[in-house]
């Protein structure tokens, strides 16, 4: 069998620890990564997560039985817009980005039909979900392991393109089950946008105080875990933001009406409502940690699981996502 290559476009700690948990595996395969930012290529390779780089997108996707975006959400219309005549047919393109819907109506609209697309969503490992190194740094090979992975494929996409995502998941340690992108991206916008906006209302406030130059010496790990979602890049926050506007301002709204309790409690006669509040959200949060650490959630009927091995398979003789004669 010809050997099989996967690219990786985007080498930031998602990527760099998909590659190397793609290296580990018993599998015979090149891997080839690509990035904007040559630090983060070079220190990809340098770990070991890709077995060649290339600094030209096109020509690190070209050759491609597969290709992995792990980039930011303001990236991937300008990315598929790129590659979309490019790849080879029967190639599976497999999206991690914030937001399901635009991404699919995006490789719709550019991707060749010989292409597949399946968007899916990666949770991160208990273990190591409170660790904040980011980039290549921060990679590991069981990022993902022991979380969901929500698949979420293009309507036309073959059956034998989405079990490449379903085995590349178990590849990852992660459980693959379907989910409607209507329904992530609502559910997402909570998880993945509304921290990013509520770590900014306090940042930017606190970094514009005439205390911040005395105030950041004391800063505590509290801090720089609150405001890390700011680190996605104000573009990818704004433009998921903006798409899905209507959850967002629901959310904000609710955070709003939240902060606006919490201040009416701050007179010393309602100092003990105020210690109940933040004791109630405060054990809600340890269960919420105790069901993620034991993988304890409700389970919902997922896709039968081929071996591992069958990944590469999948990946030879795909044609068209359309059927002959569809517009």
């Amino acid at each position: 069998m010809t050997r099989a290559t996967v690219t990786i476009v985007g080498l930031g700690r998602r990527g760099a620890s998909i590659g190397l948990a793609l290296k580990t595996a018993d599998l015979d395969y090149q891997v080839i990564g690509h990035d904007k930012d040559r630090e983060a290529t070079k220190q990809a390779r340098a770990k070991g997560a890709v077995d060649s780089t290339s600094w030209n997108l096109i020509n690190a996707c070209e050759p491609a039985d597969a290709v992995i975006l792990t980039i930011p959400f303001d990236q991937v219309q300008e990315t598929l817009q790129a590659i979309g005549h490019e790849l080879r047919p029967g190639c599976v393109v497999v999206d991690t980005s914030l937001l399901k819907q635009p991404a699919i109506a995006w490789a719709a609209e550019y991707l060749d039909p010989e292409v597949h697309f399946i968007s899916v969503a990666l949770g991160t490992n208990p273990e190591v979900a409170l660790e904040t190194a980011g980039g290549p740094e921060g990679a590991r090979a069981d990022l993902f392991a022991d979380s969901p992975c929500c698949l979420m494929p293009d309507p036309l996409c073959k059956p034998e393109a989405v079990k490449v995502a379903q085995d590349l998941a178990k590849l990852l340690g992660a459980t693959p089950y379907f989910m409607g992108p209507d329904e992530y991206d609502g559910l997402a916008t909570v998880v993945n946008v509304m921290p990013a906006l509520v770590a900014a209302s306090l940042l930017g406030p606190a970094g514009d105080s005439s205390s911040w130059q005395e105030m950041r010496r004391l800063s505590s790990t509290d801090l720089l875990r609150f405001s890390q979602p700011v680190a996605a890049g104000g573009p990818a926050i704004a433009q998921a933001a903006v798409y899905n506007r209507d959850t967002v301002r629901h959310w904000l709204e609710a955070a709003i009406a939240e902060l606006q309790a919490i201040r009416e409690q701050l007179d010393p006669e309602h100092q003990e409502a105020l210690a109940a509040r933040v004791e109630a959200v405060g054990e809600a949060r340890e269960q919420w940690l105790a069901d993620w650490k034991l993988n304890r959630w409700e389970k919902r009927p997922g896709p039968g699981m081929p071996t591992a091995g069958s990944l590469l398979g999948h990946l030879f003789g795909l044609g068209s996502r359309r059927k002959p004669g569809e517009e």
